[in-house]
C-alpha cells in the first residue's frame, strides 16, 4: 500500500496520518535491505554534506509533512509541523531500525 492509498482509506487526517506511519514501516520492513542500504550507511567522501532541506524536500518526508501540517490545521496536535514530522519520522525508523534488526525479540 503506498503512502497516499493509505491517506485515502481514513475518515480524518489524524486517522490518515496513522496509516501513513503503519503503511510506511510496513514497507522498510518489507524491503530491509533497501532500508538499510539507503538509511544506515555513512556518508561517502563525495557525496556533499547532508541539507536538511534535501530530507524535507523528498517524497516520504514531504508527504509526511502534509500529513502533519494537516492533523495540526485540524486542531488535532499543536506545535510546529517541521517539529512534529521530525520527531514521527524518528520514531518510525527508530521502529523499524529495531524490528529489522532483532527480529526474535518479544516485541
Amino acid at each position: 500500500m503506498t503512502l497516499k492509498d493509505a491517506s485515502t482509506q481514513a475518515s480524518d487526517p489524524f486517522e490518515a496520518l496513522r496509516k501513513q506511519g503503519v503503511a510506511y514501516v510496513h514497507f522498510l520492513l518489507a524491503n530491509p535491505e533497501h532500508y538499510r542500504i539507503v538509511m544506515m550507511r555513512g556518508p561517502s567522501a563525495d557525496e556533499p554534506t547532508d541539507d536538511p532541506t534535501d530530507e524535507i524536500a523528498s517524497g516520504a518526508f514531504g508527504h509526511l509533512l502534509d500529513g502533519v501540517t494537516a492533523v495540526v490545521a485540524f486542531g488535532l496536535l499543536e506545535g510546529d509541523h517541521l517539529d512534529l514530522g521530525l520527531k514521527l519520522w524518528a520514531a518510525a525508523h527508530g521502529l523499524a531500525s529495531l524490528l529489522i534488526a532483532k527480529p526474535r525479540f518479544p516485541w
